[in-house]
């Protein structure tokens, strides 16, 4: 019973102390199809898509063991807009996992 009145306290006062900012930033986790994530090229809807392509382009063995990124800058056939190509990390275990070793 304690453990939910300290909760409780600790909600009221983050909800009384909170900028104006860090309600904004709260509010916008609702709005998720706004973010990069899903908008970018290097977000990680779109890393995930090459990283599902990279494993059915290399069903035995993947693409090698911790080379998610250089295949992601490399075979991945995003074209450098004059600021580099970035090589991204899978930042997803199943796609980590799968395009290593599939």
């Amino acid at each position: 019973m304690t453990g939910f009145l300290a909760a409780g306290a600790l909600f009221a006062a983050f909800a009384l102390f909170a900028s104006a900012e860090t309600w904004e930033r709260l509010v916008s986790l609702g709005n998720s199809s706004e973010d990069y994530n899903y908008t970018s090229r290097d977000g990680r809807i779109e890393v995930w898509k090459r990283g599902v392509g990279y494993m059915v382009q290399n069903p035995v063995l993947g693409v090698g063991a911790d080379a998610f990124f250089v295949a992601d800058g490399t075979i991945s056939g995003k074209e450098n807009l004059g600021f580099g190509i970035k090589y991204s990390a899978a930042h997803n275990s199943v796609v980590q996992v799968g395009r290593s070793s599939a």
